[in-house]
């Protein structure tokens, strides 16, 4: 049976963190493929950092000129078990030079340095990725960083918006002044508790949701109030849409507006994502949105 499973992808510029310099510069991520062919290290097992992981596909493709990569996290803990229906689980026997993986995909564009990535927590997070990277690399003067690709957040525009979620981070809560506002009515409440930290979520409530969202006239002054108090506000994160309900949500990080992608992919069950079809339907993404990226990278 068919079914669809949604993916998020974030966009990075790769770069290099110069020793001694601290500045970032682009990196010509073609040469770090270059030693990969050259010392034969795909589906080769790298160590590093209590993670074992390799790269398992690495492809060029002629029509789009980008680089396709699949990764696998590999690891012998937290073993699954296979269940058959009415019968007692088992646990899945690995062999001693056996793993489970995980798998990241990525796409790389040379002409710009920009990466496409999959986020998947099971398998590699950006700081491991960078890691991995910086173990085949191995250069301690110039390490490999990647650094997410983030627009600037048009608050006019955001304002016209249909709210439908709101989640905060809250640290070093101290008093505020009392504004009779939704803001210091939550931090204040908190601080009066005790409490030195908290997370706050503004929702809709699961299953079918109305049209009508969160409080067009409060979530605008809200988000003014967050702005304004960053000391107290570690992280915020608006979902919102067009009140056409056509669109697609858009997640709006309001401390790092980065540029992410959602796709969503056709898989029968017990099977895998095979990499020649994600891959194709990254690569379509990603050329839709180049003129827009490489504006935000001017």
């Amino acid at each position: 049976m068919a079914y669809e499973r949604t993916i998020k992808f974030d966009y990075f510029t790769v770069c290099i963190s110069k020793e001694n310099i601290g500045d970032l510069v682009r990196f010509d991520f073609e040469s770090w493929i270059s030693k990969v062919n050259d010392e034969g290290i795909e589906k080769k097992e790298i160590s590093f950092d209590n993670t074992i992981a390799r790269l398992e596909n690495l492809e060029g493709d002629k029509k789009s000129k980008l680089w396709k990569l699949r990764f696998l996290k590999l690891r012998d803990t937290n073993i699954p078990s296979i269940v058959k229906r009415e019968n007692e689980a088992k646990p899945i026997i690995l062999d001693d030079d056996e793993y489970i993986g995980e798998d990241l995909l990525m796409i790389y564009d040379r002409e710009n340095q920009v990466a496409m990535i999959q986020c998947n927590r099971f398998a590699m997070a950006k700081g491991k990725l960078e890691k991995f990277l910086n173990a085949v690399w191995d250069d301690q003067e110039n390490r490999i960083v990647l650094v997410h690709i983030s627009k600037p957040i048009n608050m006019d525009q955001l304002r016209k918006k249909n709210y439908r979620f709101l989640a905060l981070r809250l640290a070093n809560i101290h008093a505020v002044e009392d504004a009779h506002r939704p803001f210091s009515d939550i931090v204040n409440g908190l601080h009066t508790m005790g409490s030195r930290a908290g997370a706050i979520t503004f929702s809709l409530g699961r299953g079918r949701q109305p049209k009508k969202g969160l409080n067009q006239q409060e979530v605008p002054i809200l988000l003014d109030d967050i702005y304004a108090n960053q000391d107290i506000v570690s992280d915020a994160v608006l979902k919102v849409k067009d009140d056409d309900d056509t669109t697609d949500i858009d997640v709006v990080d309001l401390f790092n507006y980065s540029v992410v992608e959602y796709i969503k992919f056709r898989m029968e069950e017990r099977t895998t994502l095979e990499f020649d079809y994600a891959t194709r339907l990254m690569v379509e993404k990603y050329n839709a949105r180049k003129k827009e990226i490489n504006a935000l990278l001017k």
